[in-house]
């Protein structure tokens, strides 16, 4: 069972829903058969899916000028001595860390004036903790207790456009601060303006960047296109020096022949591993992709609802989860989070969040000296991930791919995401966690997606069934399933099945 959602609070603000829907929640024209094709012609899915990364690269040649201005308020912050706080949920909270951590590579002598402000601290990364971005007043108070004065630049990143935790901040930084702050959203500002007229584009001078990318490859699969755009975006803009045209120009050109297909065969084995209730182990030995992996292993549980990785604190009140990760050659685990995270982790040690707190984090092992195969109940195979000599070792199951990599860590970066982007979906989609490009068994953790689960429940008995139940009749059913929901279940199909 999840934590309950909240039904009265999310009706007090379920107006904006019945609106004009956000383009992050739309489905893609491109996919629309993309579970399909991850059955019967893998390899097309991954063209496919190549495609759409590129569509959306090709659209950030529009932002140029918009970049440029970013990047220069990100400049005349660290020149200060002053800065620089990137505010985020969920995905953008793991992308903010991720920012950070390139950030310090590229600029070791400036590392600590780039603050990643990780929706529910640094446990986010690894674990959600449910409903914090409906919080708006959380991302005040996470920015206040990391020390953010009114002289440092707050830059939020929320692909809706809507998170409460981030709006709030952000109104709450332009009311008080000498700096003006950056909202970056993923979603047209008049939209945002017609669903909610009170938004904050609506009242505020703000500083904004609303890229508009298009639907993601599985509708509202957020962590997908919308966070490329964003690292896309921000890893220009932290880099002072370069021609982003012409940066543009290297990674398009270079992504649009990567051979990103050569991993399918891996695709099928890892899904074979999940249908037999087996286990994986990611191992890696660099942390620009141990943090890839991270993201893209957390953002697995909420995105098909399965069971999070486990905690050692507290084993034997949950399942194991099929998905760990591993740093090689990190014998003990707070070296091996330093390692990963380049300083050591931001824990907000809240009372009344016990998941926030120091030990609650490091209770996530991920060292070389993990007990975790001892105590699991089936076989755990390793997958590794292995970066040497600018090339990419890709190894699970006695079969081996190699990928080349280049010197440019954004480039790289980006090959590590949209390489376990794609393969993530489309091991899901094979194993029917998906339907056609939508997303069916989804965890409802917060208002977006409970309205996300009743929206594509609404289509299916639309669409399949010729039936037209109101969308309050809907989330009815959404709301009780949701007391019973536990990991691996549809809470579309359970929906669907009570409708029909």
């Amino acid at each position: 069972m999840i934590d309950l959602i909240n039904e009265y609070e999310f009706w007090k603000q379920h107006e904006r829903f019945l609106k004009v829907p956000l383009v992050t929640e739309s489905p893609h024209l491109a996919t629309y058969n993309l579970s399909t094709l991850a059955k019967t012609d893998i390899n097309s899915a991954y063209y496919d899916f190549l495609k759409v990364e590129l569509d959306v690269i090709y659209q950030l040649y529009s932002y140029i000028q918009d970049i440029n201005k970013l990047r220069e308020a990100i400049t005349n912050t660290i020149r200060q001595h002053n800065r620089v706080f990137l505010l985020g949920c969920g995905a953008s909270g793991r992308l903010a860390v991720l920012i950070r951590r390139m950030f310090g590579l590229y600029h070791p002598n400036y590392d600590a004036l780039i603050i990643a402000v990780n929706a529910a601290g640094d446990t986010s990364l690894i674990r959600s903790v449910e409903q914090f971005e409906d919080q708006k007043d959380f991302g005040v108070k996470q920015l206040l207790q990391l020390g953010y004065t009114k002289n440092d630049l707050v830059i939020g990143l929320s692909a809706s456009g809507e998170s409460p935790f981030i709006l709030n901040a952000i109104e709450y930084v332009r009311n008080n601060s000498a700096v003006i702050p950056w909202l970056i959203c993923n979603n047209p500002s008049n939209i945002l303006i017609l669903r909610n007229p009170n938004h904050i584009f609506n009242r505020l001078a703000i500083n904004s960047l609303c890229l508009d990318v298009g639907p993601m490859a599985l509708a509202g699969s957020t962590r997908l296109q919308a966070t490329t755009a964003m690292l896309i975006v921000l890893g220009l803009a932290i880099q002072p020096t370069i021609d982003i045209k012409c940066e543009l120009d290297g990674i398009f050109n270079y992504l649009k022949t990567y051979p990103f297909n050569l991993i399918s065969p891996l695709t099928i084995v890892e899904s074979n591993i999940l249908k037999n209730k087996e286990y994986v182990l990611y191992q890696t030995n660099d942390s620009i992709l141990g943090l890839s992996l991270l993201a893209d292993i957390t953002e697995r549980s909420p995105t098909f609802n399965l069971i999070p990785f486990e905690n050692l604190t507290a084993l034997d009140k949950q399942g194991y989860s099929q998905f760990y990760l591993s740093i090689v050659n990190q014998a003990d685990n707070k070296t091996a989070w330093y390692y990963l995270l380049g300083q050591n982790p931001i824990c907000l040690n809240w009372p009344n969040f016990p998941q926030t707190s120091d030990e609650y984090f490091y209770g996530f092992d991920i060292s070389t000296q993990s007990n975790r195969s001892k105590y699991l109940d089936n076989k755990q195979y390793k997958f590794n991930w292995f970066v040497k000599n600018d090339s990419l070792y890709i190894t699970l199951c006695m079969q081996n791919i190699i990928l080349p990599l280049t010197k440019n860590i954004l480039l790289n970066s980006l090959i590590y995401k949209i390489a376990l982007n794609m393969h993530s979906t489309l091991m899901f989609g094979r194993l029917d966690y998906f339907m056609g490009n939508l997303m069916i068994s989804l965890k409802p953790s917060n208002f977006k997606l409970v309205d996300r689960a009743i929206r594509y429940s609404l289509f299916i008995l639309n669409t399949q069934y010729n039936l037209q139940p109101s969308y309050k009749d809907v989330a009815d059913i959404i709301f009780k399933e949701l007391q019973y929901l536990k990991a691996n279940e549809s809470i579309v199909l359970k929906a669907v099945k009570k409708l029909i």
